[in-house]
C-alpha cells in the first residue's frame, strides 16, 4: 500500500475530474488528524451545481506531523464527515495502492460520475 498523496498522485486526480465534469471551488486544510485535507467539487457539466467532498484520510496507525504522506484512502461525501468513521463509510472511495493508482482513479470518477447521475436535479 502506499501511503502518500504525492504530487502526481494530487495531479492525476484533478486532470481526472476535470476531465468528468468536476471543478475544484475550495480547499480545506485546516482538519483534525484523521484527515489531511478535504476538497469541495462542483459539478460542471450534468447536474450543474452539484457538490461532493473529497476527503483524503490517513493512515490511523501514523504518528508524525507530515500527514500528506500517509493519505491512504480518498473518499467522497455528500458533506464534510465529522469524523473519521464517518469518511470511511462513503459512498465513493479509493486506496491509494502502489501500481494501482491510475486505475484506482478511474474507479473513483466513475463512482463520482454515477453519484452525480443518481442525484440528477438535486443541486446541494
Amino acid at each position: 500500500m502506499v501511503k502518500t498523496k504525492n504530487k502526481n498522485t494530487e495531479d492525476q486526480l484533478l486532470d481526472r475530474l476535470s476531465n468528468a465534469g468536476w471543478s475544484i471551488v475550495a480547499k480545506d486544510d485546516d482538519t483534525s488528524w484523521w484527515v489531511d485535507e478535504h476538497w469541495t467539487i462542483r459539478s460542471t457539466s450534468q447536474n450543474y451545481g452539484f457538490e461532493l467532498v473529497v476527503n483524503f484520510l490517513v493512515d490511523p496507525m501514523y504518528e508524525g506531523k507530515d500527514k500528506a504522506a500517509n493519505v491512504w484512502l480518498v473518499t467522497a461525501t455528500s458533506s464534510k464527515p465529522k469524523d473519521r468513521r464517518q469518511a470511511e463509510s462513503a459512498p465513493a472511495g479509493m486506496v491509494l495502492s502502489r501500481g494501482k493508482i491510475p486505475e484506482n482513479i478511474v474507479k473513483f470518477i466513475e463512482q463520482l460520475d454515477g453519484i452525480r447521475n443518481a442525484c440528477e436535479g438535486e443541486v446541494n
